[in-house]
């Protein structure tokens, strides 16, 4: 990875971080991040700066030829897999975008092409030294052979005298989007535990011919009644209830009266 890239991606990261504070956000709540299948990252990014320190390997694995070529689509697909399984993230399908564009350009050309008038363009080669330019990794002078050479390092950056891809700058607007979030993504705090008096009364909703001294066996009754927005407190048995007296114990609901609350009924005792 050129350090021109590195520094573009840690700018946007910053800028990330300025945005999502300002819109309420919190760098503590970075500290929150749990991303999935997370050492994944670091064996692929193993297997592409492997291609850097050794651009001639090759591995006859039988049936193939793994070259550093083929290191680096694995370690791009895997990056790939790794930001699709984290896509309930903001901003991550869009850094799974960038890094698809490179991936397809690098196994359609057997390498990662780069333009020629993008080097002079950039001032980072002359029009009589760019034929004799050199590239680390799975990097190439771009062929009259390959095809999809627009996904490769063909976008000029002058100010850096560097040359990049629009799978890199996708990735990287990406990366500053995903931040953004993460500065205002808190940490899901579970429910509070419902009292017995609620759960009661709520159960009294939900199945009204529960007795107060039966057991209460499923607690879905509770999610039931809760999802409509009731709630009661038992009653308790007293001369006049308006339960049977025939039972032999009072019934959840007994000596309440419906009264009006904002968009639900609610139960009350008078």
């Amino acid at each position: 990875m050129a350090p021109q890239t590195v520094l573009l991606a840690t700018f946007a990261a910053v800028v990330g971080l300025v945005v999502g504070v300002r819109r309420g956000g919190s760098l503590s709540n970075l500290t929150h991040v749990d991303p999935l299948w997370w050492p994944l990252f670091f064996f692929a990014i193993g297997l592409i700066g492997l291609t850097d320190v050794a651009p001639d390997f090759s591995l006859d694995l039988g049936l193939i030829e793994l070259t550093a070529v083929g290191l680096t689509v694995v370690g791009l697909g895997l990056v790939v897999v790794l930001a699709a399984r984290n896509s309930h993230l903001v901003g991550v399908p869009i850094i799974a975008l960038g890094l698809a564009l490179n991936l397809l350009g690098t196994a359609a050309n057997d390498g990662f092409p780069v333009d020629k008038g993008a080097l002079i363009a950039a001032r980072v080669e002359t029009s009589r030294t760019v034929e004799e330019a050199t590239f680390s990794g799975a990097r190439h002078l771009r062929t009259a052979d390959d095809s999809l050479w627009w996904l490769g390092d063909a976008i000029p950056v002058r100010e850096l005298e560097y040359v990049t891809s629009f799978g890199d700058l996708i990735a990287i607007a990406g990366l500053g989007c995903t931040v953004a979030h993460l500065t205002r993504r808190k940490k899901a705090q579970p429910p509070p535990d419902l009292s017995p008096d609620a759960r009661a009364g709520l159960v009294s909703i939900a199945a009204p011919d529960l007795r107060i001294d039966a057991p209460i066996i499923d607690l879905a009754l509770v999610a039931e009644a809760a999802d409509h927005g009731y709630a009661a407190r038992p009653s308790t048995p007293s001369e006049g209830s308006g339960h049977d007296d025939r039972e032999t114990g009072p019934r959840l609901g007994d000596r309440s009266e419906p009264a009006t609350g904002v968009g639900m009924p609610i139960l009350r005792e008078p």
